[in-house]
């Protein structure tokens, strides 16, 4: 194809309109990327698609295209052994539960949509790997305690832990012998490690581990000797805890790993059925036709409107290479003979493409 042809006609306009109707990445690199086709068989499958789906719309007005996430780059990055962070995980989830929800309304799907039902079958459903990232990974993107055993026993011994340190902290704050030297009767924490704020004249008094000190340098946050293996014991439930994250992400990960190609393909062809509908929303805004194809080198348009054109626009009647072969268009300056011209040269371009042309029944 001429790429300055394309340009001269402002093919590149059309496919900015049909890339807004699109929902998914994918879907939205087939709309920029679109090209006109010269395969009669590929042409007249593509306005077939494009039909089947403005039928569907028309009576299915809610078709669950949404909910598509870039995927590839965390696919790639599984398949070569890496470990997916949190937010990498929920995408693949979310894009998953999107494949299926899209699956299971092709599989519920009543009517004759032959083409789109093929399209359908190349949806798979991945319930396993969608389920284990769901129930370990919340949406807030924290890990839930059910994502493993080992980490429910890990964080209830871990608050367990935490219990007994703020109840021994709060019986000094209490405490008779301590309340004097109390700057402040809170508990903080420092470098991860529960303190408490002693005014800086009793820092000989106080038993403990000076952390940190205010801006002022009046008080210091010392930590108590008496919680000092406890603290220890915090700090190892805390890289305990860290380390079964790592695990439990690993493992999801060679989940997603292990069914990379497959989700990969239900990807794509999301991305080609959410295309097609792209295609079908454009010519529903168009008002277009399916224009009829012939292989007799000659053109029929009925009552056809320039796409891009915005407000009322005359409708032109044009037909040429059935009874003759030569058409002489004139006129005054700014009297449409261009725009006439364009319309033809696109609409031939749009019909190439898939995509219905804004004319009459019968275009041809």
């Amino acid at each position: 194809m001429d790429l300055r042809t394309l340009e001269v006609l402002e093919f590149s306009k059309v496919k900015q309109l049909l890339t807004k109707k699109t929902n998914s990445p994918f879907s939205r690199e087939l709309a920029e990327a679109l090209m006109p086709a010269t395969d009669f068989t590929a042409v007249a499958r593509y306005l077939a698609e494009t039909t089947e789906a403005r039928s569907l719309i028309r009576t299915q007005p809610v078709i669950p295209l949404g909910g598509m996430r870039e995927i590839r780059p965390a696919l790639r990055r599984a398949e070569i052994g890496a470990v997916l962070d949190v937010e990498e995980l929920l995408t693949v989830a979310n894009t998953l539960y999107a494949i299926r929800r899209l699956k299971r309304f092709f599989t519920d799907l009543e009517g004759d949509y032959p083409l789109l039902r093929q399209m359908g079958e190349d949806l798979q459903i991945f319930s396993a790997t969608e389920q284990a990232i769901s129930t370990a990974i919340r949406e807030q993107g924290d890990i839930a305690d059910e994502a493993s055993v080992e980490l429910v026993r890990i964080r209830r011994e871990r608050r367990s832990t935490q219990q007994r340190v703020r109840e021994r902290l709060e019986s000094i704050l209490r405490s008779a012998e301590y309340g004097k030297m109390i700057q402040e009767a809170i508990v903080t924490l420092r470098d991860d490690r529960y303190v408490v704020p002693i005014k800086h004249e009793y820092r000989g008094q106080f038993p403990g581990i000076i952390h940190d000190q205010s801006s002022s340098g009046a008080t210091l946050y010392i930590e108590p000797l008496s919680i000092l293996d406890m603290n220890n014991e915090l700090k190892e439930l805390a890289i305990a805890e860290e380390t079964e994250i790592q695990r439990i992400l690993a493992r999801l990960s060679g989940m997603v790993a292990r069914d990379a190609q497959p989700i990969g393909q239900s990807f794509g062809a999301q991305g080609g059925i959410d295309f097609v509908f792209a295609k079908a929303k454009l010519a529903e805004d168009m008002r277009g036709e399916e224009p009829r194809l012939n292989e007799d080198g000659f053109i029929n348009i009925k009552m056809g409107r320039h796409p891009l054109i915005q407000g009322e626009v005359v409708p032109t009647d044009i037909h040429l290479g059935k009874d003759f072969s030569t058409l002489v268009i004139t006129g005054p300056n700014t009297g449409g003979k261009t725009v006439t011209l364009k319309t033809v040269g696109l609409f031939v371009l749009m019909a190439q493409a898939g995509l219905h042309v804004p004319a009459g029944l019968g275009t041809e």
